[in-house]
């Protein structure tokens, strides 16, 4: 076998590995989906709350699968990508759409907060609510998450100053169309399980949520970024590092309910990386890397006010 040949069926059996890998995990997840699905609607209450849980962790599963579509990196195919993509979305109840292309403006923009979308600041509420929010933020209500959702990836306003005015036509279908296949979904799932076991699945959403805020948080939060100039350009990936933190829940949750989204450091070095392919690269020792539990403890611990100003004022020249 020539050179040639040698690399092609080796480029070939590692796409095939890859999409096989996909394949597997959309399979195991999706009977997980329905599963979680069949327990809440038994009239068991023990039983309904085991669906409720198994329904919270595959939701985290379904979310990380929808980040790698989003980079077009689960299957090798941007269609299968796409249409998995959509599905997930489902579950984690985003518009897909409106994820993938603000979550790729921050993969753009890590490190400079005035340009990143995701980042929160103190601006994004009232300062006449942020006490009773702060509140809600210690005993865990999940205000973060709730708000980034509905003022950024369900707001189609916020969504269209991503674009130049060319280009938001076009956009704006794109987003319509992914808010209503997710509404169309939860209608005739609510249908057909009954309003008091769709609230079920609603409180699986909700404890996602909750956790998400844990997760998320650690991300990026509370590390000083850069401030935007005029003479501004995104930095290389291979500089995002200073700018992220990984978390760690344990081997288990790390690599089989999280599907390894939480190794943040390596995901923004490598963001057409699959997901199951993180844990096996190499971490760099400057990374920073906390544990879930402590974690937990600081951040609730800690002002909501000064987890939303340590973003926006942190500076480096």
């Amino acid at each position: 076998m020539n050179t040639n040949k040698q690399y092609s069926f080796q480029v070939q059996t590692e796409v095939l590995t890859q999409n096989l890998r996909a394949l597997l995990s959309i399979s195991t997840i999706s009977f997980m989906a329905i599963a979680s699905i069949y327990l809440i609607s038994d009239t068991n209450y023990l039983i309904k709350a085991l669906g409720v849980v198994i329904l919270n962790l595959q939701i985290w599963a379904w979310f990380s699968i929808m980040h790698s579509c989003g980079h077009g990196a689960y299957f090798t195919s941007k269609r299968l990508n796409t249409l998995i993509g959509f599905i997930a979305s489902l579950f984690c109840f985003i518009p897909f759409h409106s994820w993938q292309d603000f979550h790729n403006t921050h993969h753009l923009w890590t490190g400079h907060f005035d340009k990143d979308p995701t980042a929160p600041f103190i601006g994004d509420f009232k300062k006449s609510d942020i006490r009773l929010l702060n509140i809600l933020w210690k005993y865990w209500f999940p205000i973060l998450s709730l708000s980034h959702t509905f003022t950024h990836l369900w707001n189609y306003k916020a969504y269209l100053k991503l674009f130049k005015k060319e280009q938001r036509n076009a956009k704006l279908k794109k987003f319509l169309a992914s808010c209503l296949f997710i509404i169309f979904f939860h209608i005739v799932l609510g249908s057909s399980i009954g309003i008091s076991n769709y609230l079920l699945v609603l409180a699986g959403l909700l404890l996602f949520l909750i956790s998400a805020d844990t997760v998320l948080t650690s991300q990026h939060s509370m590390i000083p970024m850069k401030e935007v100039s005029a003479q501004s350009r995104p930095l290389h990936t291979s500089k995002h590092g200073q700018y992220t933190r990984s978390i760690c829940f344990g081997k288990l949750i790390n690599q089989y309910i999280l599907l390894n989204f939480n190794e943040h450091h390596k995901h923004h070095r490598h963001p057409l990386i699959p997901h199951f392919y993180l844990n096996q690269m190499k971490e760099n020792e400057q990374d920073e890397r906390v544990d879930a539990l402590e974690w937990s403890k600081r951040i609730r611990s800690t002002h909501l006010r000064d987890i939303l100003v340590s973003v926006k004022e942190g500076k480096n020249e």
